[in-house]
């Protein structure tokens, strides 16, 4: 529709004529604004999902619909595993190894969980040898023979190539002996090309703060940052400046220090460093609150007072525990008092906080008199039951043998009859398997009453095996176990063993287990240092972190091109100018990639001018010298002639002639730079 508004200025109004427009989902066809192309019917949509079993449940909306949200029983591509999954998710892996034998009936699929058929046999296909140069066709059970030849593979160098035989793994370090220098370029060395060579000089430059040096070895001129502390003691002199090595005064002390009264609830917050001056006059923090610390005795109050510093009123209520015997102890309250510092003002200078006062007494941990009364008790080892006083020890021995299985479940312990913290037993399985089991005393009913009081916590009281372990280790090393007798499998291995990192920079220590795991080894080697190798397209420094195999980082360096007149010059990354260099098939540096342009051309027409006009002032000097020397000589040959005519009147004057040659190319020179000059 066309607006039917009056001229009028800027954009026109929306359209207020009505169409039939169909909703979002297309099952509503209305009259609408022409303005409102899209609207919603508020219907459920109802669409079959892709699973064919589920109905889509939002409202009217654009475009297709989303996946079934709703959850089905699939199995997974081997058909090994079934499980609740999306019914979006029609096809699934399990991740469980295939397991199927190939049709060479030697070898087993190692694929993880796939469709359709395993493939024939990977060792059945045509191998080659290790360097690559003969194919053999063998069967599937036999391993890849060498060829014989060379095997000249390019080795971890990147200069030389193997001279070995055909082999199987990587190539040996480079033996060739070359001339290497150092990073610093200070000192040059005859070694192995496999080796990096590294000087023992220490940097003298110093860091960017200009207070502290390098002291790197063998540094190649990028000093490092300066992360000095600068340490200073400030002006509250609580605490050391904590920013990195600056110049000028340090700031002033920001922390500000609480003053707490014993129990908490009052406080004073004052700057630190004056606190000294409290501490000094011994004003605490008034406080109102009651003193809340709880009795030290097994009572479960105390008299009541207001909050103080250090300890509180002995305890004069009477003792009133049960013993374990039954009787009551009727004397005044006897407990001991703790040995633990109460919150004292001003507080050490050592404890960088108050520390509580400790919890209440139990009765259990009260010690009353010795009580007389007849008791049955159990010998340690639970062999036999005596009957003794109350007072009495509680535990004795009966001198028999204790015969408690040690941990190690070959042993048995032949102490004297003691207590047994940790009673065992040995079982055996139903494949003849022997397991050391402890029995645990709060099932068995029969021994209920006889360890009844007994305290069965603590360490182990029986004997240790002390014969050395002889199980192998698993992963295999050469180390030996160094533990003694023990049940449990050996731990891993941890004997220590030096290895270069990737960049060859330091010396990693190593636990021999972790040998054995390629990906640790990997994060272990790892220095995180900067990698420092050249580059193999522009000898420029990898910049990466430590790491392995070769470098293949871009090289981000900038490097200086020029036109060949050297008029011109722009920085280039060395990754841009290595690019244009490769296109124009150029194996030379980067110094003449730029080309020159038509200001260049007028300069060098200029600069061969002059020079024309100089070769042509130089020749025009050496004439004139040359009529210079002409003109005295006919002069100084005139005065003696002038003298002779007296005594030879009748010789003949002879005149010297002028070289009028010099003189006429003297003239077509100047003609020819008059014409250039032009």
């Amino acid at each position: 529709h066309k607006c039917s508004d009056t001229c009028h200025p800027g954009a026109c109004q929306t359209c207020r004529q009505k169409s039939k427009q169909k909703c979002q989902c297309g099952k509503v066809e209305e009259m609408r604004p022409c303005s409102e192309t899209e609207f919603r019917c508020g219907i459920v949509c109802g669409k079959t999902f892709s699973c064919g079993k589920h109905k889509c449940s939002d409202t009217c909306h654009p475009g297709a619909c989303q996946t079934c949200r709703q959850k089905s029983k699939q199995k997974c591509q081997c058909g090994k595993v079934e499980e609740m999954r999306p019914c979006s998710e029609t096809e699934f892996r399990c991740g469980i190894v295939c397991g199927k034998t190939f049709s060479c009936g030697k070898h087993k699929c190692e694929k993880t969980c796939h469709s359709g058929n395993c493939g024939p046999c990977p060792l059945s296909l045509p191998r080659r040898c290790p360097c690559g140069k003969e194919e053999f066709s063998i069967p599937c059970d036999k391993p890849t023979p060498t060829c014989g030849r060379t095997c000249g593979k390019l080795m971890n160098c990147g200069l030389h190539h193997c001279a070995d035989r055909c082999h199987n793994g990587p190539c040996s370090d480079c033996n060739l002996s070359v001339e290497k220098r150092c990073r610093c370029g200070s000192s040059k060395k005859t070694m192995l090309c496999s080796k990096e060579f590294t000087c023992d000089k220490r940097c003298n430059g110093n860091r960017n703060c200009f207070r502290h040096r390098c002291g790197r070895r063998c540094c190649t001129g990028d000093h490092p940052e300066c992360q000095e502390i600068c340490g200073t003691r400030l002006t509250c002199g609580n605490h050391k400046c904590a920013s990195l090595c600056h110049s000028g005064p340090c700031l002033p002390c920001t922390e500000v220090v609480e003053i707490l009264c014993a129990c908490g609830d009052s406080k004073i917050s004052v700057p630190c460093g004056a606190e000294k001056k409290i501490y000094s006059l011994n004003l605490p923090p008034k406080c109102l609150s009651m003193c809340r610390h709880p009795p030290t005795c097994h009572h479960a109050s105390r008299s009541r007072h207001r909050c103080h510093f250090g300890p509180c009123p002995p305890c004069k209520k009477p003792c009133m525990i049960k013993g374990a015997c039954g009787h009551v102890c009727l004397l005044k309250c006897h407990d001991p008092l703790p040995d633990f510092p109460f919150p004292e003002f001003p507080p050490k200078q050592n404890s960088k906080k108050q520390k509580s006062v400790p919890p209440p007494l139990q009765e259990f941990q009260v010690e009353c008199p010795a009580c007389q009364e007849y008791v049955n008790r159990t010998c340690l080892g639970n062999h036999e039951t005596r009957v003794v006083t109350c007072s009495s020890s509680r535990d004795f021995s009966c001198r028999r043998p204790c015969d408690n299985t040690l941990t190690c479940g070959n042993h048995f312990c032949k102490l004297e009859c003691h207590h047994v913290t940790v009673p065992r037993k040995i079982e055996i399985d139903e494949n003849g398997w022997k397991t050391v089991v402890e029995i645990s005393e709060e099932n068995s009913e029969e021994n209920l009453e006889e360890i009844s009081g007994k305290n069965l916590e603590g360490e182990d009281t029986c004997q240790k095996c002390h014969l050395k372990c002889q199980k192998p280790r698993d992963p295999p090393c050469k180390h030996a176990c160094k533990k003694m007798c023990h049940l449990n499998p050996c731990e891993p291995c941890d004997f220590p063993i030096k290895v270069d990192c990737h960049c060859g920079s330091i010396r990693v220590l190593v636990p021999c287990h972790v040998t054995h795991f390629q990906d640790e080894m990997v994060k272990r080697l790892t220095c995180g240092g900067k990698c420092g190798k050249l580059l193999p397209k522009c000898q420029h420094e990898c910049s990466d972190t430590c790491h392995p195999g070769p470098c293949y980082s871009y090289c981000n360096q900038n490097v200086v091109v020029k036109c060949p007149c050297r008029r011109r010059r722009e920085k280039w990354e060395c990754i841009e100018a290595q690019k244009i260099r490769q296109e124009r098939g150029e194996k030379k540096d980067f110094a003449f990639l730029l080309k020159c342009d038509s200001l260049c051309e007028e300069l060098k027409r200029e600069k061969e001018a002059k020079r024309r006009i100089d070769d042509a002032s130089n020749e025009m000097s050496t004439l004139g010298s040359t009529l210079e020397s002409m003109t005295s000589h006919e002069s100084t040959s005139r005065s003696r002639k002038r003298e002779k005519k007296t005594k030879q009147v009748t010789q003949e004057i002879v005149v010297p002639k002028r070289d009028w040659t010099a003189v006429t190319k003297v003239l077509g020179t100047l003609g020819k730079v008059l014409g250039m000059i032009a």
